[in-house]
């Protein structure tokens, strides 16, 4: 049956920050409906013409009522409203919050949002917990990492900043340093000067020189670096694990890393040692026990044995495995069809798209966010 919802920056630099603690001032609040352990996934609903949510049995929950809609993450689900602007709901369809220019999704509970006169965080409340007093276009900022750091990134002059989760600077790295930066992913920072890229640590010291033409990001404790000759993997004191390939990815929690070797990618482990031989024109990283990959133009996905488990015959995968569904698509000449699909390979929800709706975007991904591109 279904259920009808409605839409409901160390001194002068951190006198830019109004901040707001962010605390439960009601036990109710920690009774919210967002502690809910209900999955839910962002689906078109053919009777509306916008974008829902169903549940795993494929049944609408939350009716549509949205030109996007992601997955949900902390309790919440970052969705556009029909006048263009972004908000956040929770898994019982309720509004938390509107009226945003930009929003990103809920990690370490907290999301980095815009509107039109302030930048800051949001919590899984719909509540600004860190603003800045101003609308400047002075920085960019990002989501908090597991690190618990998130970064404000200067969209002209200034410095990286790299706060806490009370809106604290921690670090502020100069432009005389880095001409690029990044989030600490497991106490590591990427930079990047003269258009080589390395590792700071989280007192802003360099820990592994800036000697790599690209760098990646640690998981796992490990990151994948590339040099003018082969793409590889380091560990935190920036030893290479010993192989080489021509191209790769980051390790996920299968501790298995896309490789790529004359045009063709499989997976190795830690070691360097391939587990999955290179039979594909593309692999992604693992999700849920599961991999995306692509052979003739077509997507598919495998276990960590290399096993097919959905067959590679969909002409794109919009994210990757889900709480246990994943969603592809065919096109035809003036349509597409998305089906999510269980690990059986069993539809548990199907709808037909106009062609010109149909986002090109493939990038698979634990999250993702579906939208109509009219």
């Amino acid at each position: 049956m279904r259920k009808k919802t409605r839409f409901h920056y160390f001194f002068l630099l951190s006198a830019i920050f109004v901040l707001h603690a962010c605390r439960y001032s009601d036990i109710s609040e920690l009774l919210s409906p967002m502690n809910d352990t209900t999955k839910l996934w962002p689906a078109y609903d053919t009777e509306n013409h916008l974008f829902g949510y169903i549940d795993a049995n494929g049944e609408i929950k939350i009716e549509g009522q949205f030109l996007s809609a992601s997955t949900f993450s902390c309790g919440t689900a970052r969705v556009q409203l029909p006048d263009q602007s972004y908000g956040y709901i929770d898994k019982q369809g309720l509004l938390l919050t509107s009226g945003l220019l930009t929003a990103e999704q809920h990690y370490e509970n907290l999301a980095a949002a815009t509107t039109a006169t302030q930048v800051g965080y949001i919590n899984q409340q719909g509540r600004w917990c860190i603003v800045l007093a101003n609308n400047t276009t002075t920085f960019s900022p990002s989501n908090f990492s597991p690190d618990k750091t998130a970064l404000l990134t200067p969209i002209s002059k200034g410095d990286f900043l790299f706060i806490d989760k009370t809106g604290k600077t921690i670090l502020a790295l100069s432009k005389e340093k880095a001409d690029f930066a990044d989030n600490f992913k497991e106490s590591l920072a990427r930079f990047r000067k003269n258009s080589l890229y390395g590792y700071i640590n989280v007192s802003g010291e360099v820990a592994i020189p800036a000697k790599y033409q690209f760098a990646d990001d640690f998981h796992h404790g490990f990151a994948m670096v590339k040099t003018t000759d082969y793409a590889t993997f380091i560990n935190k004191r920036g030893e290479l694990i010993g192989a080489t390939f021509d191209n790769a990815k980051a390790f996920s929690n299968e501790m298995l890393a896309p490789v790529c070797k004359n045009q063709k990618w499989g997976y190795a482990d830690t070691l360097g040692n391939v587990r999955i031989n290179f039979s594909y024109d593309y692999a992604y990283p693992f999700y849920e026990h599961m991999a995306v990959v692509s052979l003739n133009k077509k997507f598919g996905a495998i276990d960590k044995n290399g096993t097919i488990i959905i067959p590679i015959a969909y002409d794109g995968i919009q994210g990757c495995f889900h709480n246990g569904l994943i969603l592809t698509y065919t096109v035809s000449s003036d349509s597409a069809i998305f089906s999510y699909l269980n690990t059986d390979n069993t539809i548990v929800y199907q709808w037909k798209q106009k062609r010109n709706s149909v986002s090109s975007a493939i990038a698979p991904s634990s999250h993702f966010i579906l939208s109509l591109d009219e």
